[in-house]
């Protein structure tokens, strides 16, 4: 019995170490271990934008008023500010600096991914932490 419960303390231990580091913070947009800016095969190009808050398909996203229409960046992270910042909720108007990389779906641009490095919001500048 002795050498089971080792045995399986082992494997359990394994396992766990196996899958620990997959999707940490600082990966990407999408938490994939996606290159950053500014490493090689990467297509984030940092940007400012301003925008709404609005829930899109599931996901937080800012909704952004372009000549050509209207573009949706993803927010990776910024659920997080939402309960911590008072006021800060769908249909509020922020500006957003960081990192954004085009989604591709079927051969045309679908929307934007967006990973925020500051967020402002009624006059007051947040640092968004990963």
């Amino acid at each position: 019995m002795k050498k089971f419960l080792i045995a399986a303390l082992i494997v359990f231990t394994a396992a766990g170490s196996a899958f620990a580091g997959w999707g940490g913070p600082g990966q990407g947009p999408s938490s994939h271990g996606l290159p950053e800016a500014g490493d090689s095969g990467s297509d984030l190009a940092a940007v400012t934008i301003s925008g709404t808050l609005e829930v899109i398909n599931g996901q937080l996203a800012v909704k952004v008023a372009e000549q050509t229409g209207s573009a949706s960046y993803f927010v990776k992270g910024l659920s997080r500010l939402m309960r911590s910042v008072s006021g800060l909720a769908v249909g509020a108007k922020v500006t957003l600096e960081g990192y954004s990389s085009v989604i591709m779906d079927a051969g045309a641009a679908a929307g934007y991914y967006f990973k925020a490095n500051k967020l402002t919001f009624n006059g007051k500048t947040y640092t968004v932490a990963y």
